[in-house]
């Protein structure tokens, strides 16, 4: 018989690398579960980051849909994005939901929401291409629509 490292027939060796893969995949499991669960809640720093005039002047509902419409469901989740890329395909596809083709809106809420949803991508545009100045010009005009909503 010949001698292995342990002195044994390896299983102890074997026994060892078992768990390690175990406690590996544990971890991976565990470290996979919380990027879940913080989906767009991450944190996002330097040029991509993004806080829409919304979310800075507007706190968000303590409840998960506040009760609001689906109109205001899928603007609050546009309004929520952490980053440019995010910012701009959340407005995008919000003014494609709902800015009616032929003009003619439900309320004036809808008409309200869709003006700012225009501006905030127009402010977004203006800083993604790094046009500081013009991106606050548009934030000053979000300003001074925001008492709409107050």
């Amino acid at each position: 018989m010949t001698a292995t490292p342990s002195g044994r027939d390896g299983s102890r060796e074997r026994s060892i690398l078992s768990r390690a893969a175990a406690l590996l995949g544990l971890l991976s499991a565990l470290v996979l579960g919380l990027a879940a669960c913080t989906g767009s809640g991450h944190t996002v720093r330097g040029e991509d980051a993004y806080r829409s005039v919304w979310a800075s002047l507007f706190p968000p509902s303590p409840s998960p849909d506040g009760g609001r419409s689906p109109l205001q469901q899928d603007f609050a989740s546009a309004a929520s994005s952490v980053s440019q890329a995010e910012a701009m395909e959340r407005w995008t596809r919000f003014l494609s939901d709902w800015a009616p083709a032929d003009g003619q809106f439900e309320d004036g809420m809808q008409a309200r929401l869709v003006n700012w949803a225009e501006l905030e991508r127009e402010r977004l545009r203006y800083l993604m291409r790094g046009e500081d100045s013009a991106a606050e010009s548009v934030s000053r005009e979000l300003h001074g629509i925001a008492t709409e909503f107050e």
